[in-house]
């Protein structure tokens, strides 16, 4: 990530699949030139339409997640994490025009996240972690067997919130 003059711009690119991605630049507008984008955005402007989404999203995955495993909980929901992958489905959808109110997206980014979650917890389990973003793991404080039930439960959230998708609106 790079910032400069009131402008950012963000840079992915992925070869494999013949897609590169450049989010950000000096005024507003997009560019594509290939498999590559590049779309421009004032930095306030930009900043502040993430952090709606991301106070949206944090939502969505509490009531997502109501009920849940306490350790499930404090996983998804820690405020110190960096939410990458919502960053980028975020990024992606602006160049293609969706919006950052748009329901679907939120849903898309929880659903994301929990995967992510959830893979997180059975990952814990294959490497018998004793702890994860400072806390002890779910496998540590349940056993392994029941760490990934949670793990499961995880993913089955997930699964619903794909579900709840309509129209196949980022589907």
């Amino acid at each position: 990530i790079t910032t400069r003059m009131k402008a950012v711009q963000f840079t992915f690119s992925f070869p494999r699949l013949g897609l590169g991605l450049a989010l950000g630049h000096w005024r507003p507008g997009i560019l594509w030139s290939g498999t590559s984008c590049t779309v421009m955005r004032e930095v306030p402007a930009a900043l502040r339409a993430q952090e709606v989404f991301l106070e949206a999203l944090q939502r969505a995955l509490a009531r997502a997640l109501a009920g849940a495993d306490e350790r499930a909980l404090a996983i998804a929901l820690a405020k110190d994490a960096k939410r990458v992958r919502p960053r980028l489905l975020f990024e992606l959808a602006g160049a293609l025009g969706v919006g950052a109110e748009s329901t679907a997206l939120v849903r898309a980014a929880a659903a994301v996240e929990l995967i992510h979650t959830a893979s997180l917890v059975h990952d814990d389990v294959v490497d018998m972690a004793t702890s994860r973003r400072g806390l002890p793991s779910v496998n540590a404080e349940l056993g392994n067997a029941a760490a990934v039930l949670v793990g499961d439960e995880l993913l089955c959230r997930a699964l619903t919130l794909v579900g709840e998708l309509s129209g196949g609106a980022l589907v």
